[in-house]
């Protein structure tokens, strides 16, 4: 019992650790929100790899190996904090879609500006020969 009860509390310390790095996370997706709203592009790729940094952390703590048979007194503490995870994962999920809705815009409108002053040169390009 002793062994289930470590394993348990394992479990239950690298889940409130994950759910840490996920609030982490849910404020850096936000802060690229924010940053978007306010046409602030300079440091969202800093944003970015924060994100990635965190997300690597939380692909290392595998929780595989500590999943072992879990004693009933900490089932509900367990839920509580898979709940929780669960919550978390679900805002991420929905700010981060709605940030990458909002990057392919900027991307294609970036796209769509460029090819404007492609043809605008070419127009003034061939102008410009006209008038010689």
């Amino acid at each position: 019992m002793p062994a289930e009860h470590n394993a348990s509390n394992a479990l239950i310390q690298a889940l409130e650790l994950g759910i840490s790095y996920l609030q982490k996370l849910h404020v850096l997706s936000q802060t690229q929100s924010l940053m978007l709203d306010e046409c602030d592009y300079e440091g969202i790729l800093e944003v970015a790899e924060s994100k990635e940094e965190i997300v690597n952390k939380i692909v290392a703590l595998e929780f595989g190996q500590l999943a072992t048979k879990i004693p009933d007194e900490h089932s509900a503490d367990l839920h509580a904090l898979a709940q929780q995870a669960n919550r978390l994962l679900t805002r991420i999920s929905e700010v981060d879609g709605r940030n990458c809705a909002r990057f392919e815009r900027l991307r294609s409108e970036a796209r769509e500006l460029l090819q404007v002053s492609r043809n605008e040169r070419s127009l003034r390009s061939t102008y410009d020969s006209l008038n010689v």
